[in-house]
């Protein structure tokens, strides 16, 4: 947690974290560390709304914001469950834009930590809603915040990349990526990056007709990377670059 996001924190808390970050450094995940880290739930339990609503969206913004070069931090799974999600959940029903984007961020974690985590499942009820309706949801609640919008674009290069991963087992995700990029575009545009990805719109857009075509013939093929072999088209695969996975971790583990 940096110096900015601690600044929202009373002394006693303050110190409460960097003791957890140090026991945590030193070997003591499973010993003393789960004991300081329930010490400052219970304690940022006790916090003014409003207080406590600053110190999760600079906690959040800090942890999950995409920003190219910086190594994936991870939070502590109970502090996820017990005060993060709660606190989004509350800005999340009231509309808040940020509280909307960060639930998308996280939401296959919070689905994953729903399993084992009733404190996640007691205020979460997401079941009809998926990451698109919520960075959608996100976008549409705030569409001047330059930080959704980038967090959007990041969701889609990370996605359209992810379909294309498969393409050497012959497999594309082919309907949600093809409907997907002019959305991107419009997105890239707005941030003054069309040019930047130029390349990759149009690997995209050649993989979507190419697709299509195949499907429409695909008895003449044994799979799409036939179907590329046979039509003389060629694809260099490339691992996707674009994730960066927040692993929601508890203290014990």
């Amino acid at each position: 947690m940096n110096e900015s996001v601690l600044s929202y924190l009373a002394e006693n808390e303050r110190m409460l974290w960097q003791q957890y970050e140090w026991q945590i450094a030193h070997g003591q995940r499973k010993t003393l560390a789960p004991h300081t880290l329930s010490k400052l739930i219970a304690a940022l339990r006790e916090y003014p709304a409003e207080q406590l609503k600053q110190w999760v969206m600079a906690y959040c913004e800090q942890i999950f914001a995409p920003k190219a070069g910086i190594p994936n931090l991870t939070v502590p799974l109970p502090l996820f469950a017990e005060i993060i999600v709660p606190e989004l959940k509350k800005g999340f029903d009231n509309g808040e834009a940020r509280s909307t984007l960060w639930i998308a961020v996280n939401f296959s974690h919070i689905r994953e930590a729903t399993k084992i985590e009733p404190a996640i499942r007691q205020h979460l009820n997401l079941d009809k809603l998926d990451f698109d309706d919520l960075y959608d949801m996100a976008l549409n609640r705030d569409p001047d915040d330059k930080l959704i919008r980038q967090a959007l674009i990041h969701y889609y290069l990370y996605s359209f990349d992810n379909c294309l991963h498969e393409i050497p087992q012959g497999v594309l995700a082919t309907d949600w990526f093809c409907n997907h990029i002019q959305k991107l575009e419009v997105l890239l545009a707005a941030e003054g990056l069309l040019e930047s990805y130029r390349d990759k719109l149009a690997l995209w857009r050649f993989h979507c007709q190419s697709y299509t075509d195949y499907i429409a013939n695909r008895n003449d093929y044994l799979n799409y990377s036939d179907y590329l072999d046979k039509k003389g088209k060629d694809f260099e695969w490339r691992p996707w670059k674009y994730g960066r996975s927040f692993i929601v971790r508890s203290s014990g583990m």
